[in-house]
């Protein structure tokens, strides 16, 4: 239902309750997310309970998991090292792997089992032959389970073997690289070239002093596929004792044989620079200003590392092309300088630290690899126990989960107590809505009672109307009332025009002339008086009768005037020629003829409207019961219309 435009309350009323209907839309919006949030927490209150319903099936499971799977690496990595060992060391006995927890992390000790069970540590309690085999075997193991680059390096690795066992050891590397698919280096003191193998053979030639080069035994080593992974040679430029020496390496097993104190370390020194960092400016050649060590890789591309006794930076690491340009790869250039080794370096090769620990390059005077490391470290360098660690893991994130379920639970459960009595309250709000319905129906009501409040007061207005046109109709039946009749006027023309009684006829005639005057003065007031109805209401409705009066004196003064001309007019009839004087005589009476008949024509529309207003009057109070539409006090039509009723 449309508002008013000119009605200030029924604006601010509709506005009241075109609030109130959004209010009751927001509720009911409010009411169905408090229904789907109570309805999503129960969802989860029932699945969180659900699974602490399964806490301990599923940890008692998880336990048994990790129990067998630490059984099945254990046993694994026993029988490996094991037939490592014995492969050179025939008389050793079973290698066992106690798998513990330290600080809810694994832990991994190392031993040798004796004939009567009792169990010894393999580096604290027995020989370095065992532990040169048994650290050869850990770091390859490393390099496989770091799932790092497949290279590993050995300088010196059977120091503590004895002679006799030597060729049996690097048969046993070589066949473990070739199975693992590791690129192996070994460097050593002893004439390899009498242990046959597949190995590829290098030698040092020459004397540090002088400069030392290297020589190789028989053809190059071939590599099947360019693009493959690996080191395919490793070139030392003003290195220590090498002016310029290249070493080809094998996709398998490389050995570099020379007498102590040649510079076979050099190469050890050169890969620890190039993947580690681990530089000095000792490793310059004595008198150089630099040196630089290159490694061919797969694809033709070189990687080269140079050291400088006196600049900034002091090292620097790049990578060519075959055509000698520096690669660039996604808008990195592979040109780093700096004391830190690139992370495209380690990207490039995989070869990096692994916990910290040098895995894929042995250290000369550090022959113990692993076997000195705390027990968690050992386990973790070698993933021994990791699966196992998954599974426990997975046991502290389930128990961590039940944790967070138990919460879930109590707080979901006072979330949906909550939800369920705020849809409760919005409820009970819900019918306000009937109500508001009902004050719609209701302004509707108010508005239908203005609109009759506005056609009343149009009533009152044309009431006022018609009062002003009575009293206009009744001033001018009061001015007209006193004109002669139309047979007066007919014989006084004839008798003048007869020329008898001329003294009476000039008396009569001036009581005419003074009757017309006096009409014209009262019609001319009448025709001040408004010919439209005002558009006023009944209470200011009357025409200010001052106004009036000073009209009706105006025209009483041009009466008078007349009636002083015409009184110059002879008293007796003219006998002769008395043709001028009749004919304004007949003049006058012919117009007072005219004014007449036209103010009886309009008395007679004036008392048509008096009629009219009458009838309405009647039929308004009629209606009212007798009384006043504007005061409510009793009235008739008659007093309503002569202006004797005044508003209380």
């Amino acid at each position: 239902m449309s508002v008013p435009a000119n009605s200030g309350p029924g604006r601010e009323r509709w506005a009241t309750v075109d609030a109130l209907s959004a209010a009751i839309v927001r509720l009911g919006g409010r009411r169905e997310a408090a229904v789907e949030q109570a309805d999503a927490l129960e969802a989860a209150v029932a699945l969180a309970k659900g699974r602490l319903n399964a806490r301990k099936p599923v940890e008692a499971f998880l336990e048994q998991v990790q129990a067998d799977q630490n059984r099945r690496n254990v046993e694994a990595f026993e029988t490996l090292l094991t037939a490592f060992a014995q492969e050179v060391l025939p008389w050793t006995s079973p290698i066992r792997l106690e798998l513990t927890t330290e600080r809810n992390l694994p832990s991994l000790d190392i031993e040798v089992e004796r004939a009567d069970g009792e169990r010894e540590d393999v580096f604290e309690d027995n020989g370095g032959g065992l532990t040169n085999v048994v650290v050869a075997g850990l770091r390859l193991i490393a390099v496989v389970k770091s799932h790092s680059g497949r290279f590993v390096t050995f300088d010196e690795p059977d120091c503590w073997v004895a002679p006799d066992r030597v060729h049996a050891f690097f048969r046993l590397l070589e066949d473990a690289a070739r199975r693992l698919g590791i690129q192996c280096f070994i460097i050593t003191h002893h004439d390899v070239r009498s242990f046959g193998g597949e190995a590829s053979t290098a030698r040092i030639e020459g004397h540090p002093d002088t400069g030392v080069s290297v020589a190789r035994d028989g053809e190059a080593p071939s590599w099947p596929d360019d693009s493959a992974a690996g080191i395919r040679s490793v070139r030392l430029v003003d290195v220590q004792g090498y002016p310029d020496a290249t070493l080809d390496l094998s996709p398998g097993v490389t050995m570099l044989t020379g007498p102590n104190g040649h510079g076979k370390s050099s190469f050890s020194r050169a890969f620890r620079a190039m993947f580690f960092g681990d530089a000095r400016d000792s490793l310059i050649r004595h008198g150089r200003p630099s040196c630089r060590i290159e490694m061919r890789l797969a694809g033709g591309r070189t990687l080269s590392f140079t050291r400088k006794r006196k600049g900034n930076p002091v090292n620097t690491w790049t990578l060519n092309e075959p055509d000698g340009s520096v690669v660039e790869d996604g808008g990195l250039r592979h040109e780093t300088g700096g004391r830190t080794v690139p992370d495209w370096v380690g990207r490039l090769t995989g070869i990096r630290p692994v916990q910290e620990l040098d895995v894929h390059v042995a250290h000369q005077k550090k022959p113990v690899f692993l076997l000195s490391e705390p027990p968690a470290k050992r386990a973790s360098v070698l993933s021994v126990g990791q699966e196992a660690d998954h599974v426990r893991r997975m046991i502290t994130l389930h128990r961590d989960r039940c944790n967070q379920d138990t919460v879930a639970v109590r707080e979901g459960e006072r979330q949906i107590d909550g939800c369920r009595r705020l849809v409760a309250r919005l409820d009970m709000a819900s019918g306000l809505g009937a109500d508001v319905d009902d004050l719609k129906a209701r302004a509707g009501e108010i508005d239908a009672a203005t609109a009759n409040v506005e056609r009343a007061e149009a009533v009152l207005a044309g009431l006022a109307r018609a009062r002003t046109r009575l009293e206009t109709s009744r001033a001018r039946e009061a001015a007209l009332s006193g004109l002669p009749a139309r047979g007066d006027l007919d014989e006084l023309v004839s008798r003048l025009a007869a020329g008898r009684g001329a003294e009476e006829v000039q008396a009569r005639l001036v009581g005419v002339l003074d009757e017309w005057g006096r009409a014209d003065a009262r019609a001319q007031a009448l025709d001040l008086l408004p010919g439209a109805p005002p558009t006023l209401t009944l209470r200011d409705s009357a025409i200010p009768l001052g106004k009036r009066v000073a009209d009706a004196r105006k025209g009483g003064e041009r009466a008078r005037s007349l009636l002083s001309v015409l009184s110059d007019l002879p008293l007796g009839v003219p006998t002769a020629n008395p043709t001028a004087g009749h004919e304004r005589a007949l003049a006058l009476l012919h117009a007072a003829r005219t004014g007449g008949e036209r103010a009886r024509a309009e008395m007679a529309g004036v008392e048509g409207r008096i009629a009219t207003v009458r009838a309405r009057a009647s039929e308004v109070l009629d209606q009212s019961g007798g009384a006043c539409p504007a005061c409510g006090q009793h009235v008739d039509d008659a007093s309503m219309l002569i202006r004797e009723h005044v508003h209380g």
